[in-house]
């Protein structure tokens, strides 16, 4: 009939938003992420730029099937 995909599993990482929480779930997405997991993020635009304004913009970048 078609062809046969294989589906890749999707996690869903939504870190408490306060100090602490949201650069090891970043660290645990980017480990899933290695293992063939697509990646979607949910975080506070407000966290978000304070996650890049600290770690830079590489923090964030080069995660292409990540979502923000």
């Amino acid at each position: 009939m078609g062809s046969k995909q294989e589906k890749k599993p999707h996690a869903l990482c939504i870190p408490l938003p306060v100090q602490g929480h949201i650069n090891p779930m970043l660290k645990l997405a980017k480990i899933l992420h290695s293992k063939g997991f697509l990646i979607t993020f949910v975080n506070t635009e407000f966290n978000h730029q304070r996650l890049v304004r600290s770690q830079g913009p590489q923090a964030v970048r080069g995660l292409p099937s990540f979502r923000f």
